[in-house]
């Protein structure tokens, strides 16, 4: 858990960062209320596959943050995450993301 909630804090950052140097403070500080797909997409990220994982990142990150308790009728009507391997995958996302900013796509 720590380990994705410091990568969606590492990639709030790095984004931030991404567009206060392309753009001003006030463009960095409007983009940053958008989706973390569309933050990429202003930035000039348009990789379909980059969006996706940020799209599911975003997710998993809120499910696993904010976890509510279900009832045994509801289990299975949600795929069930397993914070380790969502962790993985946040870590390779945020990897993803920081190459495709830095490359300035």
């Amino acid at each position: 858990m720590i380990c994705i909630a410091f990568s969606a804090m590492y990639f709030e950052a790095l984004i931030y960062l991404a567009a206060r140097t392309r753009f001003s403070k006030s463009k960095a500080l409007e983009i940053d209320s958008q989706s973390y797909e569309k933050r990429l997409q202003i930035l000039g990220v348009l990789d379909p596959d980059l969006l996706q994982a940020a799209k599911k990142f975003r997710d998993s990150r809120f499910d696993l943050v904010h976890e509510k308790v279900i009832l045994l009728t509801e289990i299975g009507k949600k795929p069930i995450l397993r914070a380790q391997d969502v962790a993985d995958e946040s870590i390779a996302f945020v990897r993803s993301a920081s190459i495709a900013l830095t490359n300035g796509a």
